[in-house]
């Protein structure tokens, strides 16, 4: 009975880690590669940042604050600028769709943003937003148009929120590095 229980145990624990293999690589390939270039970068240099670093919580913030500056920025930027697009897309089809109250039973004005469609999404690699060309004869967007402009608008307005998941990354990188160290 002992021996059963223990191989089934065993299989259970290779089961078990044989998923948690073949799953690893899909969720690796479900963030975007801005993303997993940032926490490439935090692995990289955790064992740098903490020989050089006593405090653990300086240690993490170097990190992500100034070892892999760039790579962090292009996440966040991914993130706030995939945000921004939802926000538009839904003040778009609120706005569009709305009656004002108190609107007689006559029919209204043509709303001008009624058919009106961002057709903008963010570049997986850049964090950039990348707008569709407007059809040829076709009226400008202009909100697609002005998207471009505004990437670095709202990089200067937003606050400076390192993804959490990248912050709490480089947390626990630096602590298995420091446990490691000793």
């Amino acid at each position: 009975m002992t021996v059963r229980n223990s191989a089934i145990g065993r299989l259970a624990l290779v089961t078990v880690a044989a998923a948690t293999l073949v799953a690893a690589p899909a969720r690796a390939q479900s963030r975007p590669p801005i993303v997993f270039r940032a926490e490439q970068c935090l692995r990289q240099n955790v064992d740098r940042v903490v020989a050089a670093e006593r405090d653990l919580q300086s240690a993490a913030a170097f990190l992500v604050t100034y070892a892999c500056a760039g790579e962090v920025a292009g996440a966040q930027k991914y993130y706030r600028n995939s945000a921004y697009i939802q926000m538009f897309n839904t003040v778009i089809k609120t706005v569009a769709t709305a009656t004002p109250p108190g609107t007689p039973a006559k029919p209204a004005a043509p709303n001008p943003l009624a058919g009106l469609d961002l057709k903008a999404s963010v570049d997986p690699e850049t964090g950039e937003f990348v707008t569709a060309p407007t059809a040829p004869g076709a009226p400008a967007n202009p909100l697609a148009a002005m998207l471009p402009m505004m990437s670095g608008l709202f990089g200067q307005v937003a606050p400076d929120s390192t993804p959490v998941e990248l912050r709490k990354l480089a947390g626990e990188l630096v602590l298995a590095a420091r446990a490691k160290a000793r």
